[in-house]
């Protein structure tokens, strides 16, 4: 998290920010060949799809089922809450 906006920094004050932007239009690159060749083994599904409504159901009869769950979402929603604060 600092050493980007350094380098970004230092590509600014020697070349401009449009060699900036090209910089990290270039860094992108690889990734983007790695992503298209990347062909995953795709499993052989044996179970019928799942609609969206019976999926949703399952979920929540699982947290109601299980409270240590519950308490992990029950915090993380407190916290994205007022973390939203912060953004705001």
């Amino acid at each position: 998290r600092s050493v980007g906006p350094a380098i970004g920094g230092v590509i600014v004050a020697a070349a401009g920010a449009a060699a900036a932007f090209a910089a990290n239009a270039v860094s992108y690159i690889g990734l983007i060949v790695v992503l298209a060749r990347w062909k995953p083994d795709v499993p052989v599904q044996t179970l019928p799809r799942e609609s969206l409504g019976a999926a949703m159901g399952a979920g929540l009869r699982y947290v109601a089922m299980s409270p240590n769950i519950g308490k992990v979402l029950a915090r993380g929603s407190a916290f994205g809450f007022s973390a939203g604060a912060v953004l705001a």
